[in-house]
């Protein structure tokens, strides 16, 4: 159906260590390989030029529980190996999870869990990322998580945004302007660059004093709120009409394509 349409095609294989495939990483992944090439070949059968997203998921079976892992050291191997592969080897996007976790509750663990594999589905390059807020090995899903993780997404985002250099974030000048000992908080330099901060919404950088003042917030409680009041209050902004437009001229091309494609067969 996707590739008679012409959309990007997604074959995600899910061997899962140990039980349905090799309980070696090097073995599951040779094996998630395969079965990704067969996907891609099948769909080119039905229709030559189909788009196509790579990628796999695959964990241990954790034999203490039999649970095929959401959030270990080794699915997230996985999913980088997946992504090498896909960028260096078969040039070709790749999709991956971030977010997960094995925790049944918003809690500690989940916070953990989602942190990890968020920055290092970051640092992967996946093109296409999926399961934000997914707990329970997937099975839940849990909208404080998915506010968390949202804020995780932010914290990632500016580590991978780095350091900009330049003459006027170097602020060489306003260093010699204020001199040793003085005082930032003043300059106009401060109050021209200060919102470039990441300032988070759900941690709480408040000293101690202060936290108590303000009823002793926590993580969790303020990302049960922040959900509940995007639930209730949250309105889309609409689209741009230039995007739409944009959106309208890619449908119409793609069904030309179709309509083409069916002509020629």
């Amino acid at each position: 159906m996707m590739a008679d349409h012409g959309l990007p095609f997604v074959y995600a294989p899910g061997p899962v260590e140990g039980a349905n495939a090799p309980v070696t990483p090097a073995g599951s992944l040779a094996m998630a390989n395969a079965e990704v090439l067969s996907g891609i070949t099948i769909a080119q059968l039905r229709r030559r030029g189909t788009p196509v997203v790579w990628g796999s998921g695959s964990g241990p079976l954790d034999m203490r529980t039999m649970v095929g892992t959401y959030s270990s050291p080794e699915f997230l191997l996985h999913s980088m190996a997946m992504a090498e592969m896909a960028h260096y080897y078969y040039h070709k996007p790749v999709w991956g999870f971030a977010g997960c976790s094995e925790s049944k509750l918003p809690d500690m663990q989940a916070g953990i869990e989602s942190a990890l594999t968020i920055l290092w589905t970051a640092l992967s390059g996946a093109n296409l990322v999926h399961d934000i807020g997914y707990i329970e090995s997937g099975l839940t899903a849990s909208c404080e998580m998915m506010v968390v993780c949202d804020e995780i997404i932010g914290f990632v985002r500016r580590l991978m945004g780095g350091i900009e250099i330049t003459p006027e974030t170097l602020a060489l000048d306003v260093i010699d302007q204020v001199g040793p000992g003085g005082t930032y908080l003043t300059t106009l330099h401060t109050l021209k660059h200060f919102r470039e901060v990441w300032y988070p919404r759900v941690l709480d950088r408040r000293n101690y004093h202060a936290w108590m003042q303000a009823g002793q917030p926590i993580a969790i409680k303020t990302a049960r709120d922040l959900a509940r009041d995007a639930i209730a209050n949250h309105r889309p902004h609409p689209l741009p009409p230039a995007m739409l437009d944009t959106l309208k001229a890619i449908i119409t091309e793609a069904d030309q394509r179709q309509k083409k494609g069916e002509l020629d067969a």
